[in-house]
């Protein structure tokens, strides 16, 4: 037995290009030594996870050993041990599993070279080995066979300019067309063999072409069924779509003309729905939409004529709950591409009339139901109630926002009546919202109701505006601003209220008839002098301030006033060194002439200043 073992590794190694080189440097004695280890530690009893098992790390490791100085023999010697043993299909397989794990995919790659290698100098053909490797019956399957990459391997090794004509001359041999489809189509399902699937692919309808097959025939070699209900999940559906792409013709165009035959264009539109939510199908789908679309056009239906054809005229008061307004609005996009939502309005209106259609889109809101986004229509409602010369308050009326008492501001209608004041007074819209508020509530109740509207994130930002607009209304200036949010020189920079004041004065200053852009700063170096208001800024962006921000951009805007002013740098030592510190109401401080705090306002400044202006810090 030992005898026969040490024959068929010698047979082996002699086939393999180089192996005759190398098998000068074999002894009969370690071949032989070789195919008893092999023996004696019963590994030819075992075929499954061979090359995991400790004996086999063993065995290779003994034959290693022996072949210490020429590696590619230590491994001509395993392939040939291996083959003798189990076969060339066996190894192949084994090779296979072993490349999946990363601990030996290495080594199998390795062996895997020779056992290739010793196909070639057996001159074996990709036929051959196909069916070495028992391929032949693998059907639909074929790209998942694990050995199957070890065939595809070869065939590139025995033609690597065209590896994918001589793979698929072997292919063609064995299967009808409709089955060589069905393959490459369960292999394109698979991201390992999608590429290789792809040009097999590309070669069989190369051949079709040529053969001339037209659209129909493939039509029916992939099987392909109209008339089931699964029809547009089909994965035949793309290689169908490709192939007639090649023959200069329109698919989508073609699989409508088809489905037409089955289905109404309402139910067909139906369908479409359905099919643009699975990702499977989303694709095709909307293809078949735009040709559909192009159908529709090209018969010179309407938007109108299609509300119809969808049985969106059926839907009443639910129309914004319905699938088939989606449909309906992308047709109306592609006939009015520069205001499709006017077209839509027009549509709507006609059917509903205002009343009934602004209490339907007034209902998707509350409702949160609709599928579809109608802030586009609403913009549109807006539009029509400013030209038909609706007031502040026949809105707010008719939104029903009278009937919500102190919960008016989280009304979901409120945001429509906020956007349509704007509409309606763009230089100052916060002063007509609080006129008409103040006609429904009294000042302590308003004053109550926009309190607790700044404690909700969703209400606050309005809350605040309203806030400053009352103030306004009442002749509030900044200086009482600041007193009543007490503020002072301790926590003005650490107060959640920095924020209140500063966007009080902000807006002061914009209804002032001659704005100016340093308000906020003027404002406080008014209360607490240009240098300490500058020193109090900079220890405060030391801190971990809630306020950082906002800090920020004040000590920009007083840097911004500086140099606005012509104030250098090398001239800031005159402005932050003042023999007093002036406050409100007491009496001047002396001041020592330096203070550590001016040295972080001056480097602040003067990276401002590098930053803005164009000659840098060499200005006096």
């Amino acid at each position: 037995m030992e005898e026969e073992d040490n024959s068929s590794g010698e047979r082996g190694l002699d086939k393999i290009p180089g192996v005759a080189k190398l098998a000068d440097m074999l002894t009969p004695d370690k071949q032989k030594a070789a195919n008893k280890l092999f023996s004696n530690l019963k590994l030819h009893e075992t075929t499954a996870n061979l090359f995991e098992s400790p004996k086999f790390h063993k065995w290779v490791k003994s034959v290693t050993k022996s072949y210490k100085k020429t590696p590619d023999t230590a491994n001509a010697v395993i392939v040939s041990t291996i083959m003798a043993q189990h076969g060339d299909e066996a190894l192949a397989r084994m090779l296979a599993a072993a490349k999946q794990t990363p601990t030996t995919q290495l080594f199998a790659t390795q062996l895997e070279e020779v056992q290739l290698a010793n196909w070639l100098t057996s001159k074996k053909t990709a036929d051959d080995v196909f069916k070495l490797l028992k391929l032949d019956d693998e059907g639909v399957n074929l790209f998942k066979n694990p050995v199957f990459s070890t065939w595809v391997s070869y065939a590139t090794k025995l033609d690597d300019k065209n590896p994918d004509t001589l793979m698929f001359s072997v292919l063609k041999a064995r299967y009808d067309d409709d089955v060589l489809a069905d393959i490459f189509i369960a292999a394109k399902e698979t991201r390992s063999t999608r590429r290789i699937a792809a040009r097999q692919e590309s070669i069989l309808f190369a051949k079709w072409t040529s053969d001339g097959k037209t659209a129909d025939d493939a039509f029916k070699l992939l099987k392909l069924n109209p008339n089931r209900d699964d029809f547009l999940e089909s994965p035949a559906i793309g290689s169908w779509v490709s192939y007639v792409k090649m023959l200069g013709e329109d698919p989508y165009k073609l699989i409508l003309a088809t489905l037409s035959a089955r289905y109404t264009d309402e139910g067909l539109a139906s369908m479409l729905v359905v099919a643009k939510q699975d990702h499977i199908t989303v694709s095709v789908a909307a293809k078949l939409e735009d040709a559909l679309f192009n159908r529709w056009r090209a018969q010179g239906k309407s938007a109108e004529s299609v509300f119809k054809l969808l049985n969106l005229n059926k839907a009443e008061d639910k129309i914004f709950e319905s699938p088939m307004l989606r449909t309906w609005a992308s047709y109306v996009r592609t006939l009015d591409k520069m205001n499709p939502d006017e077209a839509m309005f027009s549509v709507l209106k006609t059917r509903y009339g205002d009343e009934v259609l602004t209490d339907m889109l007034i209902a998707s809101r509350k409702s949160g139901t609709a599928r579809y986004d109608v802030s586009g229509l609403e913009e549109v409602l807006l539009k029509t109630w400013v030209s038909d010369g609706k007031t502040a308050d026949d809105i707010f009326k008719l939104l029903r926002l009278d009937k919500d008492g102190d919960k008016v501001f989280e009304n979901l209608n409120f945001d429509m009546w906020v956007s349509y004041v704007t509409k309606l007074d763009k230089k100052n819209p916060d002063k007509l919202m609080l006129s008409v508020l103040k006609t429904r509530y009294n000042d302590d109740r308003l004053q109550s109701m926009i309190i607790t509207a700044q404690k909700v994130p969703q209400t606050k930002p309005f809350a605040a505006r309203m806030q400053d607009e009352l103030w306004i209304s009442e002749g509030k200036t900044a200086d009482d601003i600041f007193q009543l949010l007490k503020l002072n020189r301790e926590n003005m920079f650490d107060s959640g209220e920095l924020s209140t004041w500063v966007s009080y004065v902000t807006k002061l200053n914009k209804l002032d008839d001659r704005p100016d852009e340093f308000a906020v700063i003027s404002e406080l170096q008014e209360r607490f002098g240009n240098a300490e208001l500058a020193m109090m800024i900079s220890a405060a962006l030391i801190r971990s301030d809630p306020n950082k921000n906002i800090i920020k951009s004040l000590q920009t805007l007083q840097f911004k006033r500086w140099l606005a002013e012509g104030i250098t740098p090398n001239r800031l030592s005159t402005v932050l060194t003042p023999d007093t510190l002036n406050l409100p109401g007491e009496a001047p401080i002396l001041l020592s002439k330096f203070d550590h705090r001016i040295t972080g306002v001056t480097l602040n400044y003067y990276d401002f200043y590098r930053a803005n202006t164009k000659r840098g810090i060499s200005a006096s």
